[in-house]
């Protein structure tokens, strides 16, 4: 009887979850909620949680529902008879909620940015900016998709963002940001396994690139590499926080404040003069770091997911992701996006991964405004600064020949990651 494996999620990290499922388990049967329509290649997607959950339970008992999205966590936690991965609804609050994730941090001593206040109006923020010096970092109370945190240096930046996050929202947006000191260094993913048994493990070190341009607004990854180095300025110093400090106060604080589960907790780090601190959490793979750890694991995902095996990953191999995204990207306009060119699905020599896309009558993909797809590269991480530089080249020479109208990628990723691996 074959296993069944749900997928809760529409973008480019649930089509590496499936992509790497499929691979390891041929017959298994793939379905997503809500899915997307390239992801219907796959498997089905359903309209409703429910109905996925009854097409998983007629299909036999060998049962997976994996959370790739952030707003799908807790789904999973009135399921019985199901082998879930992921964050119940009690444990995304760390994600969720800035407030409620720095107060906990603050409770169990887990080094992080000094708050410096909490504003719920734009009138608040701008009283604030006239009692408070600048730089600070305004973060969003709640779900942003990647867009909710920036860092203010004036009364106009502090006004301008506040409308772009509450026009980008909508009707969701509630006006709350968390305000803390900026913390300056060297940014790095962490990604941690946790399991049934209560233990924690590190699985991997991603760099991400979060802005469309390099300094520019926070938009939502747009690239990453793992593994990537731990600053030469920390390291003497990083196995002592990670073993005496970051972990054993995850554990104690996770399951006092009753928000264990099992799956992949992110942590966002910045290795400061001070040390590491924590920028902050997610409950689940980032995206495009997901499209680069994925194809880096030696084990099965499946028996990751089914049987708590620890991740592995092979640090013999660097592999990278570059986003292409279209320039409307993060941006309140939207322009008129064409079909995706056919060499993409025939000729792409790159592991591809696909988000933001839909199908017409005639089986051609109309691009939708947003990240479109993931380019997937990789190179011996022991390389040659030049064969690095060369394999990059030739992967966004590629994208730029069988490009289409209005892409946005960006093309100095190779060289920051070559900057801070140096």
């Amino acid at each position: 009887m074959a296993a069944f494996v749900g997928i809760l999620g529409s973008g480019s990290r649930e089509h590496a979850l499936a992509w790497r499922m499929k691979q390891e388990q041929p017959d298994a049967v793939l379905s997503f909620y809500p899915g997307n329509d390239f992801l219907s290649n796959l498997g089905l997607c359903f309209d409703t949680f429910d109905d996925l959950v009854k097409y998983g339970e007629s299909v036999g008992p060998e049962r997976v529902l994996i959370c790739g999205s952030e707003a799908y966590a807790g789904f999973g936690d009135d399921l019985e008879g199901w082998s879930f991965w992921g964050p119940s609804a009690e444990a995304a609050q760390l994600e969720h909620s800035k407030m409620f994730a720095k107060e906990w941090m603050q409770s169990y001593g887990i080094p992080t940015a000094q708050p410096i206040g909490v504003v719920r109006s734009k009138e608040e923020l701008l009283t604030l900016c006239d009692e408070h010096s600048f730089p600070f970092v305004l973060k969003y109370d709640g779900l942003a998709a990647g867009k909710g945190v920036s860092i203010i240096h004036s009364r106009p930046e502090a006004d301008a963002f506040y409308d772009q996050v509450d026009k980008n929202l909508g009707p969701d947006f509630t006006g709350a940001f968390l305000v803390e000191t900026v913390l300056s260094g060297v940014e790095r993913s962490l990604f941690l396994q946790l399991n049934d048994d209560g233990d924690i493990l590190p699985v991997a070190f991603s760099m991400d690139f979060k802005g469309k341009v390099a300094g520019g607004i926070n938009t939502g990854g747009m690239g990453a590499f793992t593994p990537a180095s731990i600053p030469k300025q920390s390291q003497a110093v990083w196995d002592s926080f990670l073993n005496d400090v970051l972990i054993p106060r995850l554990k104690i604080g996770l399951k006092e404040a009753g928000l264990w589960y099992r799956g992949i907790l992110y942590v966002g780090l910045m290795f400061t003069d001070r040390g590491p601190q924590v920028l902050e959490f997610n409950v689940r793979f980032g995206d495009p770091e997901a499209q680069t750890i994925l194809p880096a694991l030696k084990n099965k995902l499946w028996d990751v997911v089914r049987h708590d095996e620890s991740m592995a990953i092979d640090s013999t191999q660097t592999y990278g992701a570059i986003v292409c995204a279209t320039t409307d990207y993060g941006e309140a306009d939207t322009k008129e996006h064409g079909l995706i060119p056919l060499p993409w699905f025939s000729e792409c020599p790159y592991l591809c991964f696909w988000g933001n896309l839909f199908k017409r009558e005639d089986n051609r993909y109309q691009i939708k405004k947003g990240r479109v797809a993931t380019l997937v590269y990789h190179f011996p991480s022991d390389a040659a600064n030049e064969v690095i530089e060369a394999v990059e080249k030739e992967l966004l020479s590629w994208v730029d020949a069988n490009g289409w109208p209005h892409l946005h990628r960006r093309d100095d990723l190779g060289n920051i990651y070559l900057d801070e691996r140096d």
